[in-house]
């Protein structure tokens, strides 16, 4: 009878063991946010914000669910993004928070309220708030429907990537696996206007054709130096060679007196440049993607 109660107690436990070691590979905030930039009433709301858990994604967030009485105790956040109008007087804005199942689903919720007045000259009056397990979303557009409804039936789940994913999909799986950080100044160029902007961050003096670039993603900042971009291109190859030039994008386009080394690795058709880790643990990360 012992045996048996001992190799019952084996097989639970390796069965329980089994449960805890099968990790989900979930989308991110900023996944999960660009899938819902383009919905019909979210048109219009082009600054983009990736909120990590650092000191000082922490202090933010913890600012906008906190109100006058008392500090919002921010527990088991992974990460955040907004989606917010270039004027301040937009009453509108889009926030997404993935927690790891420690949080008080409840009292985020709760919290969440006091988002509406994250804007300085206007308060968001319109708003729902909504989670799919662990991930939130506080919605403040002038129609919440769509947005809500489509939120509840994305996926939140990651696809094993391929060369064929989306930018937003590759960059923040490289992001995560090698600890990159991003600057406050963190844009994605993905349409008409946005590719636009591109020659004149770049500029002429850096040597580099935007003009095969599909898409694209930039963080920089002028606090801390650390640059990441990450460029979906037709050409390869003249990608890859004029990314070199990215060195000198702190000396000539941000002023300053001194140039970057960055790293420079492939996947697929995108090119990865940053300055943040080593080449060898770049093209590491890279290589392990799929």
């Amino acid at each position: 009878m012992k045996k048996i109660i001992i190799a019952l107690s084996l097989v639970i436990a390796l069965a329980l063991v089994g449960c805890e070691s099968k990790q989900v590979d979930s989308k991110s905030s900023f996944e999960i946010i660009q899938e819902l930039k383009d919905l019909k009433d979210v048109e219009g709301l082009i600054n983009t914000g990736i909120i990590r858990n650092d000191e000082a994604g922490i202090e933010k967030i913890t600012r906008w669910l906190s109100n006058d009485e008392s500090e919002f105790e921010l527990e088991g956040f992974i990460d955040g993004a907004i989606i917010s109008p270039m004027m301040s007087v937009d009453a509108r804005g889009v926030l997404i928070l993935r927690f790891d199942g420690t949080e008080d689903s409840e009292s985020v919720m709760k919290a969440m309220e006091n988002f509406r007045r994250f804007l300085i000259c206007v308060q968001i009056e319109n708003y729902e708030i909504v989670n799919v397990g662990n991930t939130y979303m506080f919605a403040g557009v002038a129609d919440n429907t769509e947005l809500v409804e489509t939120f509840k039936t994305l996926n939140f789940e990651r696809e094993a990537l391929t060369e064929e994913s989306s930018i937003n999909e590759v960059s923040m799986k490289i992001i995560e696996n090698a600890d990159i950080a991003l600057s406050t100044m963190t844009n994605i160029y993905n349409d008409e206007f946005m590719l636009g902007q591109l020659p004149y961050l770049f500029g002429e003096d850096l040597g580099f054709d935007t003009s095969v670039i599909e898409s694209a993603i930039v963080s920089y900042g002028y606090e801390s130096d650390q640059f990441f971009a990450i460029f979906k291109t037709s050409d390869l190859d003249k990608t890859v060679l004029e990314a070199a030039n990215l060195d000198e994008f702190y000396k000539l386009q941000m002023n300053k007196d001194f140039s970057i080394k960055g790293s420079i690795a492939t996947f697929g058709n995108f090119v990865v440049y940053t300055n943040s880790v080593e080449e060898e643990v770049l093209k590491d990360v890279i290589k392990n993607l799929k």
